[in-house]
């Protein structure tokens, strides 16, 4: 399956969660092409903001410009995840804060990581 419609169907999976949850909801078209986050979230005085990834890898890497653009969406109060969707359903959210810089400046997490940290989705709701 495509990158864009794995990662666009794992949106829209989140998106189902959080509406069900109260939430309000919106998914921001073309995204990946500016440092805005996929789906920005809203309910009483919860702000959050989602980087999502459907990928079953070892390890996740994001590009430098998609955290800054996270970390400027905290800068103004929103808390900020990587949504990070595996296979089996799976789902890791891991704040851009704790994210290793790599070696080229970017930031990546591996599933171990992941697993430590351990949010989950109910955990962000």
């Amino acid at each position: 399956m495509k990158t864009y419609a794995k990662g666009s169907r794992a949106e829209r999976e989140l998106i189902a969660f959080l509406e069900s949850n109260r939430f309000l909801c919106v998914r921001i078209a073309g995204s990946g092409k500016k440092k805005n986050p996929d789906v920005l979230a809203f309910r009483n005085d919860s702000y959050l903001a989602f980087e999502c990834k459907s990928r079953d890898d070892e390890r996740l890497s994001l590009e430098r410009d998609q955290i800054e653009g996270l970390l400027e969406w905290e800068s103004v109060g929103i808390t900020c995840y990587i949504a990070w969707k595996l296979r089996k359903g799976e789902w890791y959210f891991i704040s851009p804060k704790e994210l290793q810089t790599t070696p080229k400046g970017n930031y990546s997490v591996n599933k171990e990581t992941a697993r430590l940290i351990g949010r989950k989705l109910y955990d962000i709701v």
